[in-house]
């Protein structure tokens, strides 16, 4: 009897262990064509127009970035690197990354992006328009998590994952 306990006891243990579903760890990764980038830092920069608009400028970079450096340099900081950049209005269904819960923007085609690979001012081939996909953004205190999964004009499968800080820029128009 006691090795019948024993081996009912091994038998309930092997199937709770392979009754448990690993979810895969989100990494801070963009994916374009098959070949992927490590995020590892970003900006959000926030225009105010007027009382009715608000456009929000999010860059995804495969290198380090400091406030300072962006804002003395612009996009001369990042050249030689990859990145992502969304030009998003709240005009687009009331989006507003500050408010609470996920701020998401679908689009079908003309989606208001652009991913560069290997960014060089001189060599504007490697910059792609990004041509429809679905975005998603939401903060909890310093902590943003951005999502985005879509395709190019030219039919070239793009997504990308970030968790974590990003340099927040508001500028007044």
């Amino acid at each position: 009897m006691k090795k019948l306990t024993q081996l009912l006891f091994v038998f309930i243990i092997l199937f709770a262990a392979c009754d448990k579903e690993e979810t895969p760890e989100l990494k801070n990764l963009m994916t374009f064509d098959n070949a992927q980038f490590t995020i590892k830092s970003g900006v959000i920069e926030t225009s105010h127009w007027n009382q009715d608009r608000t456009t929000f400028h999010i860059l995804l970079i495969d290198t380090e970035l400091s406030k300072q450096n962006y804002l003395e340099h612009n996009m001369e900081a990042v050249k030689g690197a990859s990145f992502i950049n969304f030009d998003l209005d709240s005009t687009y269904n009331n989006f507003d990354y500050r408010l609470e819960g996920n701020n998401c923007y679908e689009a079908t085609w003309d989606f208001p992006g652009m991913i560069t690979i290997d960014f060089d001012a001189d060599k504007e081939l490697l910059t792609h328009e990004l041509n429809s996909g679905n975005f998603c953004i939401s903060k909890a205190g310093e902590i943003f998590d951005v999502e985005f999964n879509g395709t190019t004009t030219t039919g070239k499968n793009v997504s990308l994952y970030y968790s974590g800080k990003l340099i927040e820029i508001e500028v007044f128009e």
